[in-house]
């Protein structure tokens, strides 16, 4: 029964595609080619008599050209959207320029800040960037960095803006690093503090390293440039 059922579907297709030719060949006016999809527009530049028809078949080999055309510029759109390696690479500098110049500003007043609250205050140029950060890109998807640069985080479904949780997971890796490192940190007085930040800092900038490469590596491995942390909080860095 399905066999059979198979078989009569199978001979209406083959008569109706046949329909179709005999149609082309056969054609006195022109069919407004410009309602056809691509496929349809290749079916009839197939089907259509070239000595019979020259002029249907040139118009739909123009159509076929333009929409092949139109398709490419909208890639080529799509990648110069997403072509934000080096955008993102100068932003970071400037980043780093803004954060140099709040840390120095905090620096002056930890003269006035109670013994107590002094070993705190100095672990904080371990967090400040991802403070920076999370709160920038939560705020506008932007550090003033990108700002600069005309770049801006956005959500990877449907472009719209990032949420905190968000924000947060684009950094959540470098955090976890971070708080793993200051945990493992001996601290026996506050005199001791500032002597093991070197080893600290060779720790967190080896593990950094690794986690950057990682990243780096992803994302020239895709076309839209995302990063892991952009696969992790589900985000993408788009040109505005």
């Amino acid at each position: 029964m399905v066999f059979y059922i198979h078989s009569i579907w199978a001979t209406f297709l083959l008569l109706s595609k046949n329909d179709m030719q005999i149609e082309y060949k056969n054609m006195n006016g022109t069919p407004n080619f410009e309602e056809y999809s691509y496929d349809a527009l290749l079916d009839a530049y197939e089907a259509i008599n070239e000595s019979k028809y020259p002029e249907n078949k040139a118009m739909v080999a123009r159509l076929l050209e333009e929409i092949k055309g139109t398709e490419e510029a909208i890639v080529a759109v799509k990648k110069q959207k997403y072509s934000t390696f080096w955008p993102r690479f100068f932003a970071s500098f400037i980043d780093g320029i803004c954060l140099a110049i709040i840390t120095y500003s905090l620096s002056l007043v930890i003269g006035f800040l109670p013994m107590w609250a002094i070993p705190a205050f100095e672990l904080l140029p371990f967090f400040d960037l991802y403070i920076y950060s999370v709160a920038l890109h939560a705020l506008s998807g932007q550090t003033f960095g990108k700002v600069f640069m005309s770049v801006k985080v956005v959500n990877y479904l449907d472009g719209d803006d990032i949420s905190f949780k968000q924000a947060f997971m684009r950094d959540a890796v470098a955090i976890l690093i971070t708080l793993f490192s200051v945990a493992m940190l001996p601290v026996d007085s506050v005199e001791n503090l500032p002597a093991q930040y070197n080893e600290l800092l060779i720790w967190i900038l080896t593990v950094s390293l690794a986690w950057f490469i990682i990243d780096i590596i992803t994302m020239l491995s895709n076309e839209k440039r995302r990063t892991m942390h952009d696969y992790i909080a589900g985000t993408v860095v788009i040109n505005i």
